[in-house]
């Protein structure tokens, strides 16, 4: 079994090794112990999120390039994480903004046609 080595740099000092105080049992924790290993976590999470992120930009560029449109594709993975049921919530609730959309254009659009007398008809 490898023992993995958790360090963390304390200011502008060196990384210091704090692999000890996850050996510590809980209990026997400070609450300096505690921030240290917070911080530590967080840091190496951060560092892990920005290493993905950079693959998947890496990702989104290869589709590109072979002349996929990565706007759909994230649409695609997006409802994929939805699921059915928001899925279809999301698209009737879509469709209940566009059609008041269009029902205020065109009622708009019957108020000016009003305002120029286009009703009137002068024969």
């Amino acid at each position: 079994m490898t023992i993995r080595r958790i360090t963390m740099k304390i200011g502008d000092g060196e990384e210091q090794d704090v692999t000890a105080l996850f050996d510590k049992p809980e209990h026997e924790r400070s609450a300096a112990d505690w921030l240290r290993i917070t911080v530590s976590k967080v840091e190496r999470l951060e560092e892990e999120r920005g290493e993905l992120s950079d693959d998947i930009k890496d990702v989104f560029k290869a589709a590109k390039s072979a002349g996929l449109d990565t706007s759909i594709i994230k649409t695609v993975i997006k409802r994929r994480k939805l699921g059915s049921g928001a899925v279809a919530e999301a698209e009737a609730l879509l469709k209940v903004y566009e059609d008041a959309i269009v029902l205020q254009r065109e009622f708009d659009f019957g108020q000016r046609a009003e305002a120029f007398g286009a009703n009137d008809v002068r024969h």
